[in-house]
């Protein structure tokens, strides 16, 4: 009898305790299921060098001809970190939440956003594909992005959020009249197997090694069949994030052919200096 006794104590503290842990684990936060609109504006100098966000917008032709969009967010916590020259000793990174708002060229607005669980809030690089395939209908126009973030700086934990606004660069071409590319170089790597029905491609740009503050805003558009389309974009990329290569094939059916690629790299520097740079090949 007193050995079922004290197991039936025992149990009961074995729940209790697991009650308790369960009550105070981040997983039990719940999840927000809408978002306010962002209110951000174009920052070159965003205050948040902890973290160093970006988005990739890709687009593709449908056999209807129809831009077919993919949005990617990227994040990584720089290591090292450096501030205002000097190394930084920056512990217990976690990502708490990121949103990213689009709008398209008549002004059709939408959102998606991400609340952190335990196990990817730790991760040093974050990345998601949170639209694989999606139909505007039109060419998008704005991007805003909105993070939140902690960190411990001399056992003191910090929260923190940085948020800002990209404009989609949109094609012009009286500015491809020569070739500007400054110490950057291109390239675009095409590959294609007689068996499967579409074009393989991937892109390759290494940037300015001399530049290491500020931002980049990148667009490639594509011809095909004399028109010209967007393509791929990198958008609030930062230096630290280094050379640009697309690690997975871009696949364009076989219906429609790349005849031309233009790159334009559009450099923000923190004291709010502004640089193009052109290429068409």
């Amino acid at each position: 009898m007193k050995l079922k006794k004290y197991l039936m104590l025992f149990l009961m503290l074995f729940i209790a305790l697991m009650v308790a842990c369960k009550e105070e684990s981040p997983d039990d936060e719940v999840p927000p299921t809408e978002a306010d609109p962002i209110e951000a504006v174009h920052q070159t100098d965003v205050d948040g060098d902890e973290v160093s966000p970006y988005v990739i917008v890709q687009s593709i032709l449908n056999e209807n001809k129809d831009l077919i969009y993919s949005l990617t967010y990227i994040s990584i916590f720089p290591k090292p970190f450096y501030e205002y020259g000097n190394k930084v000793d920056i512990v217990g990174r976690y990502y708490d939440y990121y949103q990213v708002d689009y709008v398209t060229d008549s002004g059709s607005y939408d959102k998606y956003f991400h609340q952190y669980d335990y196990l990817d809030s730790q991760e040093r690089s974050y990345g998601q594909n949170f639209m694989p395939e999606y139909n505007f209908k039109e060419q998008l126009k704005t991007l805003k992005v909105l993070v939140r973030y902690r960190f411990t700086r001399d056992d003191i934990e910090t929260s923190k959020e940085i948020k800002f606004q990209e404009d989609i660069l949109k094609f012009d071409s009286t500015k491809f009249n020569e070739n500007n590319i400054g110490n950057h170089q291109v390239e675009l790597i095409s590959n294609r197997v007689e068996s499967e029905e579409f074009y393989r491609y991937k892109i390759k740009i290494d940037l300015d090694d001399n530049i290491l503050m500020g931002h980049f805003d990148i667009q490639t558009w594509v011809e095909i069949n004399n028109e010209v389309y967007p393509f791929i974009g990198f958008y609030h990329y930062r230096p630290n994030h280094g050379d640009i290569k697309t690690e997975s094939d871009i696949e364009v059916s076989d219906v429609y052919k790349i005849t031309k690629i233009y790159y334009q790299i559009r450099y923000y520097s923190n004291e709010g200096k502004v640089e193009d740079y052109y290429y068409q090949g």
